[in-house]
């Protein structure tokens, strides 16, 4: 595969030269300044899990009860930057997805050409799902922009790539996996690719992969040693919520997974997609025609099947409980109740007992807490207790 001549300008319709990359640019930046302002205009309360990362970003650690740690880190930096209101603890949403998209950009650049990237990047982030999760804050925003960074630092590596993409890779799977250990859906990937494709063995051999892989295991050191003082709450949370012991074969709640990626891709990209694949599997010739391009996008796209975009604020637990391998959009229609609703549904626990439920924003007024911390140190609250099971993740 020829590499590009040029990262920003290509051909365009008619054969005109066009300068893809500043009309991505220009696009993203009118997205991005519709959807903050979207946010400072929206008067919604954080949600349940929202509310959750935000309580964990007053006490930073290096893991919680039910996640890995940086979505409280990246809610801390956001919250000194400008404050404690709900865009401000929103706000790196839209910024992480324009981010992304322009990652995207950049792996249809150098796999195809200028054109290409940029109906990528732009289909990226005008996706339902991605628009609705600019809205919120959640684990998922920032494993994506992992997962394409991970795959561009992958194909530049396959080309030939110096020690710096090496390190790419290795942080891009390091801060994936301590965004959520999905990302490790990316490592299954990669053993696939390596499996059916001969560049992706060739790729065994480098020492440059073998470094990238030690730099996300150094990265993720700190979270594994806190699960082995804390009894592996989070993984334990995980596996509780995978719910391997019960049935795994549903296929009502496997339809409404798929229905979910609909509203999650849009009808005329699912359809396409569902198109695309069909003719894929049916089709041995094209598959032996394929070119290393293809074998890798088609590899990871398995993987991005079982992320399954889970983008609906984090509400993963439902797919979780009947045996789904990923989440769609379909949660968002099940609705979350309000803080008031929680609050009489939820009683907070006796302060007398000692119990600290990291939960509690959900079903006390999280916006007194928020006023607190500004005013004084806040309490640090205790992110693994035995009452501590989230009811949302």
């Amino acid at each position: 595969m020829n590499a590009p001549t040029s990262f920003s300008r290509g051909v365009g319709t008619g054969g005109r030269d066009v300068n893809w990359l500043g009309v991505l640019l220009g696009v993203l930046a009118g997205l991005l300044c519709l959807r903050v302002f979207a946010l400072y205009v929206n008067g919604t309360d954080l949600f349940f899990d929202e509310a959750q990362y935000w309580l964990w970003s007053r006490d930073l650690a290096f893991g919680y009860f039910s996640k890995p740690p940086l979505i409280a880190w990246i809610i801390r930096g956001a919250s000194e930057l400008c404050g404690q209101g709900e865009a401000c603890i929103r706000a790196p949403s839209p910024l992480i997805h324009a981010a992304t998209a322009m990652v995207v950009y950049a792996i249809g650049r150098r796999l195809y050409d200028g054109r290409i990237g940029f109906w990528a990047g732009i289909t990226y982030a005008t996706l339902p799902g991605v628009s609705f999760s600019s809205g919120l804050i959640s684990t998922d925003v920032p494993l994506l922009f992992f997962v394409a960074l991970a795959l561009l630092a992958l194909i530049r590596l396959k080309e030939g790539g110096g020690w710096d993409w090496a390190l790419v890779l290795g942080a891009a799977i390091g801060f994936g996996l301590l965004s959520k250990y999905a990302m490790s859906y990316f490592l299954l990937g990669l053993a696939a690719y390596a499996i059916w494709s001969a560049q992706g063995r060739a790729l065994l051999k480098s020492a440059k992969l073998y470094a990238a892989l030690a730099l996300g295991a150094a990265l993720l050191a700190p979270n594994v040693i806190w699960n082995m003082q804390n009894h592996f709450a989070t993984l334990s949370h995980t596996a509780d919520n995978a719910n391997w012991k019960g049935s795994l074969f549903n296929p009502g709640h496997a339809a409404e997974f798929l229905l979910g990626q609909l509203g999650v891709f849009g009808p005329v990209l699912f359809a396409a997609l569902v198109v695309f694949c069909i003719a894929w599997l049916r089709d041995p010739e094209r598959r032996a025609r394929a070119g290393d391009a293809e074998r890798l996008l088609h590899r990871h796209r398995d993987q991005r099947l079982l992320l399954g975009f889970e983008e609906a604020g984090g509400l993963v637990h439902r797919v979780h409980r009947h045996g789904v391998a990923g989440q769609g959009i379909q949660d968002l229609g099940r609705g979350q109740p309000g803080r008031q609703q929680q609050e009489r549904q939820q009683p907070p626990p006796d302060p007398g007992s000692g119990e600290v439920d990291p939960a509690a924003p959900a079903h006390a007024d999280w916006r007194a807490r928020r006023n607190s911390a500004n005013s004084r140190t806040p309490t640090p609250v205790a992110p693994l207790t035995a009452s501590g099971a989230s009811r949302s993740e």
